[in-house]
């Protein structure tokens, strides 16, 4: 039932602003971003379609997400996933829609070490699928 409420909540945060909004308030992120730890794909991928959404959202959704946290928990699933394909694409989703926003949070993002260990992680490793590479470079850096 978790996991149907959390598939729910993705669409619903690929939906229109008061969506967002009402998904964006700090309790329900923060157990997404909870949830999203859980080593299982079925509630790793659409906690982190629902945080990818909605950093791709307006400013305010974008800096309350920072807020409580969720860029840093984004890199450490990364980090500690590495070999998980599936969930990398998601976690770059979420970083490409924060490649859209405003220079302040750019600025936070280019500030951030993980940030730039998981990119070098993923550049260099020798059998990942030459489609992330494209991915990577055609939408995020540009």
């Amino acid at each position: 039932m978790i996991i149907d409420s959390i598939w729910t909540l993705s669409f619903l945060s690929d939906g229109p602003e008061e969506f967002q909004d009402k998904i964006a308030n700090a309790a329900v992120i923060q157990k997404v971003n909870e949830y999203s730890h859980i080593k299982i794909d079925q509630f790793q991928i659409p906690c982190l379609r629902i945080l990818g959404n909605l950093l791709g959202g307006e400013n305010h959704m974008i800096e309350r997400l920072f807020d409580l946290g969720c860029f840093e928990s984004i890199c450490d699933l990364a980090k500690d996933n590495f070999e998980n394909l599936d969930l990398l694409l998601e976690v770059f989703w979420c970083f490409l829609n924060l490649s859209k926003t405003n220079p302040k949070i750019i600025n936070s993002i280019l500030k951030n070490e993980k940030f730039f260990e998981i990119i070098k992680k993923v550049l260099e490793c020798k059998n990942n699928k030459k489609v992330f590479k494209f991915y990577y470079y055609n939408y995020f850096i540009q």
